[in-house]
C-alpha cells in the first residue's frame, strides 16, 4: 500500500518547536507571537487539537494579563470556559463513528 506524505501547515520541526516555545514562554508578547504564528497556520490548513487548545488557553492567558484594557472578570472566566470546551468537543468529535 502507498503511503503518502502527511501534510502540515508548518514548514519545518524547528518552526513547530519555536512556536511551542513561545505558547508556553513566561513573556507576554512571545505567546502573542505564538498565537498569531498558530492563526497564519489555521489559514493554511487543518492544526491538531492539541496545538489549537493551547493557543486558544494562550491566548487566555495574554487576554487575562491584559485585562486592564476592557475585559471584565466575568468575561475572562467565560473565554477560559469556551477554550476548555472547545478542547473536549474537539476531542470528542475525533473519538465519534458513523
Amino acid at each position: 500500500m502507498l503511503k503518502f506524505p502527511k501534510v502540515v501547515p508548518w514548514t519545518s520541526t524547528e518552526e513547530y518547536m519555536a512556536v511551542a516555545d513561545c505558547l508556553y514562554s513566561i513573556d507576554i508578547s512571545e505567546r502573542k507571537r505564538g498565537v498569531a504564528i498558530v492563526k497564519a497556520w489555521r489559514a493554511r490548513g487543518r492544526v491538531p487539537v492539541a496545538i489549537e487548545a493551547t493557543a486558544s488557553l494562550a491566548e487566555m492567558c495574554v487576554a487575562d494579563h491584559e485585562q486592564r484594557h476592557g475585559v471584565t472578570i466575568c468575561q475572562l472566566q467565560h473565554m477560559y470556559a469556551m477554550a476548555l470546551i472547545r478542547f473536549v468537543n474537539s476531542i470528542v468529535d475525533l473519538e465519534q463513528k458513523g
